[in-house]
């Protein structure tokens, strides 16, 4: 827990240094033109948008939207539309959207620990040799035993330990499907298989312990995106 912390208040860092950084160029003008006035804000508002639009929060990610357009709306040929007015369709829309649109229920219902809804939980799920291990703001390991064809495997702050010393592939290959911002990742693999390693990386570092060929013919193949985390791959 340690490390999804020292990771939270890092990026809390980044997202302030930038923010004073955008503050002073707004101050000096360094920037000229319709989309240069407001950066501290239209960051603030970005970064929330972001937030909203990755925790597939409909309504609140029309509001953020709309304030940014409220900044710059002589940009955008709107200066002659009130704030009001985009307020008050903001809000229309995103009700709308939101009645329409709203994966954040069965989202919600995964995430439930001891009876209550809750964004620090871990849970998995395994569909024949499908397996999907979620985590968010957790410490987690994970043994996998029997055959498995791929692993869905989507953190964000989070430890995740994921031991594959039991596991069978059920063929020649099989794949490890990442989604993991923020994280720190231990993975325990049989020495026998040969990795592939087709992950994007952002900002993020992988680490073995021990040869990526293995002395077999079967292969596990890693894809999907790393972001702002650490693999370590130990062999067993």
């Amino acid at each position: 827990m340690q490390k999804i912390f020292r990771r939270f208040f890092t990026t809390l860092g980044i997202i302030f240094v930038v923010l004073a950084i955008l503050i002073l160029v707004d101050a000096l003008h360094i920037l000229t033109g319709p989309w240069a006035n407001h950066l501290g804000l239209t960051f603030l508002f970005l970064v929330g948008l972001i937030f909203c639009i990755r925790w597939r929060l409909v309504f609140s990610s029309v509001l953020f939207l709309s304030f940014i357009l409220m900044l710059h709306k002589a940009g955008i040929g709107m200066a002659t539309v009130s704030n009001w007015t985009i307020l008050g369709i903001a809000i229309l829309a995103g009700l709308g959207l939101a009645l329409i649109y709203h994966p954040h229920i069965n989202y919600v219902k995964k995430l439930i620990k001891g009876g209550e809804p809750t964004p620090f939980a871990t849970f998995e799920d395994q569909d024949d040799d499908v397996i999907t291990i979620h985590s968010r703001f957790s410490d987690t390991t994970r043994n996998i035993s029997g055959e498995f064809t791929r692993i869905n495997l989507d953190t964000h702050f989070s430890d995740v330990d994921l031991h594959l010393d039991d596991a069978i592939l059920a063929t020649p290959t099989a794949t490890i499907q990442f989604d993991c911002k923020s994280s720190s990742l231990q993975l325990y693999i049989p020495l026998e298989w040969n990795i592939e390693d087709q992950l994007q990386k952002v900002g993020s570092t992988i680490d073995y312990n021990g040869s990526e060929n293995g002395t077999e013919t079967k292969t596990v193949y890693f894809t999907g995106k790393i972001a702002a985390s650490s693999l370590e791959i130990t062999r067993v």
